[in-house]
């Protein structure tokens, strides 16, 4: 894979939670939401997956296909890079 590419903005854990009107802690157990994590890199969630209060569906379709196969930041890669193309 070639270099990974993600585009802003990114929320917080707090941010995140207040967009979908859940507490905080219930967004670790949803299978459906895209979160960056690493060894260096704080916590996020790519605000391009959440819309009027919700995830996206196509974006929660994606995360629960990729399941743990993937890490969150290849698959926001891949999700930047469609959105990137898309817009040409």
């Amino acid at each position: 894979m070639s270099d990974i590419v993600l585009v802003g903005p990114s929320w917080t854990r707090a941010e995140a939670a207040k967009c979908l009107g859940i507490a905080p802690g219930a967004l670790r157990a949803r299978s459906d939401i895209l979160r960056l994590e690493g060894r260096w890199l704080e916590e996020t969630y790519p605000a391009l997956q959440f819309t009027d209060h919700e995830v996206r569906v196509e974006v929660s379709a994606v995360v629960e296909f990729a399941g743990s196969d993937l890490p969150g930041a290849a698959i926001a890669d891949w999700l930047t890079r469609l959105i990137l193309r898309s817009a040409r």
